[in-house]
């Protein structure tokens, strides 16, 4: 259900009260109290994948998920009527109903100003790390920088991030008008930064085993350490609300990246940008530490590991876009990140969860479907006669440098095939079939026995058990 349908039970009897007093209102509301704006709020959460062509879900702004102070600015194109309130500031009541937004004053409202002239409508949040420039509401800064307030007493790592930007959310709505809106208006917010969550960073090292490196941090030496905020007010009344780096100002951002600790505990700590082109800013740097337990009664160790260079310019994506989320698990060794998986993630998503896949973005995503994928293969193999149906879902057709017509089968999950508990591998991928990895990974049920044993000139950008397939 929309938001709208789930408001109707709370705004109907307001609406019908407001249209049965109203009935036959002049073009101009007579000081009555009747013209209230009535507001619900919601947050559009991004969708999982950029080839969704599906309408994004939204979140009702509720108690549970106080957004705090709620800025709204009406305008009517500069014909505003003297002394019309075009300011006020609105927030979600404590065991009020999610989704409905009341005002801060009870005695500071906005209003139509008639009933048919178009409305427009700017809000947005100011989250600590906004600043407003003095005295206007057209705009401010965001600056990105951690607060040094939660360090790791051993380590120094400053787990706190910049979390508060998860807060910053705004809007642009019109033009709407009474007459074809009656009172109730819905405020759809959006995020205005990007958001990333390190999943793992693996260790590869000089015997070529694997460890997980915690207390980890990321810098990103050219990132802009501060944004411009543009809240949209005054920029004609269908501004847009952004925030965009500020190239000008200092650089370099470093950041809590605490991911996988070890094989059974995971902490994420997400951390905030502003929207950015790889190219130009992506530019990164790992540093962590090995945790060694005691050994014959002595004390456990860190060994500070590092630091490891990358860059997101490497990534299939060029950029990140307000409103994103990344997931990246990295590979590290010899002073370089060497493996980078990445996944377009829901902005409310935990990265943990590995759920069901859009049609729309054909490929695999967890143990049952990569299951399918090998009884096709094995099949053929074998001489058997394989339905293709089976696997349609997974498969993409693309076309490729020579204008041939090729089948991909993508992985956009790690694969734990050991977890999993039901054996297969050592599988043929057939010659006309591509199966790209996107840098992801698959253990294998037994160690150091791939799950492809032949068909390398076929699968590309893949890792299994810690190593780049061409290595085995």
């Amino acid at each position: 259900m929309t938001m709208y349908g789930k408001l109707t039970d709370i705004l109907l009897p307001a609406v019908c009260v407001f249209l049965i007093g109203g009935c036959g209102a002049p073009e101009h509301f007579r000081g009555t109290g009747e013209a209230e704006i009535l507001f619900s709020g919601s947050v559009v959460k991004a969708v999982r994948t950029r080839a969704s062509d599906d309408e994004p879900e939204s979140d009702l702004i509720s108690s549970e998920n106080d957004y705090g102070d709620i800025h709204v600015h009406i305008s009517l194109d500069g014909n505003e009527p003297e002394g019309y309130l075009t300011d006020c500031i609105y927030v979600t009541s404590k065991g009020g109903m999610a989704g409905v937004l009341v005002s801060k004053d009870s005695g500071l409202k906005l209003e139509w100003a008639d009933t048919k002239s178009d409305h427009w409508f700017h809000a947005w949040t100011c989250p600590d790390g906004v600043s407003m420039d003095s005295g206007s509401i057209s705009g401010g800064r965001v600056d990105f920088r951690p607060k040094d307030e939660d360090l790791d007493d051993k380590t120094q790592v400053n787990r706190k991030n910049n979390h508060d930007l998860e807060k910053l959310i705004a809007l642009q709505k019109g033009p709407v008008s009474y007459r074809n809106n009656n009172s109730y208006v819905g405020l759809d917010f959006r995020h205005l930064v990007s958001k990333i969550t390190i999943t793992g960073v693996e260790r590869t090292k000089m015997d070529s085993g694997t460890s997980w490196l915690g207390d980890v941090t990321i810098s990103f030496p050219d990132m802009p350490c501060t944004a411009v905020f543009v809240t949209g007010v005054g920029n004609a009344p269908d501004g847009k609300p952004s925030v965009t780096a500020d190239d000008g100002g200092e650089k370099g951002l470093s950041f809590n990246a605490t991911s996988k600790i070890s094989d059974d505990q995971d902490k994420y700590h997400p951390f905030y940008l502003p929207p950015f082109t790889f190219e130009e800013y992506g530019e990164f740097i790992i540093e962590g530490f090995e945790w060694h337990p005691p050994v014959d009664g002595g004390e456990g160790w860190l060994e500070p590991c590092g630091p490891y260079y990358g860059h997101l310019a490497d990534l299939p994506l060029d950029e990140l876009k307000a409103g994103e989320h990344l997931a990246l698990k990295l590979r590290v060794k010899d002073g370089q990140v060497f493996g980078v998986s990445t996944t377009i993630l829901g902005w409310n998503e935990n990265p943990g969860v590995t759920s069901g896949y859009s049609p729309k973005h054909k490929g695999i995503y967890n143990p049952d479907a990569l299951r399918r994928f090998y009884d096709y293969c094995k099949a053929l193999q074998e001489g058997r006669e394989a339905d293709i149906s089976l696997i349609e879902d997974l498969i993409t057709i693309e076309t490729d440098a020579d204008g041939n017509e090729i089948k991909v089968v993508r992985l956009y999950n790690d694969i734990d095939l050991k977890s999993y508990g039901v054996w297969f591998g050592w599988l043929d991928v057939p010659g006309d079939i591509v199966f790209d990895g996107m840098g992801h990974e698959i253990i294998s049920f037994q160690d150091d026995v791939p799950f492809f044993t032949t068909g390398r000139d076929n699968v590309r950008d893949l890792y299994m058990d810690g190593r780049p397939y061409e290595e085995y």
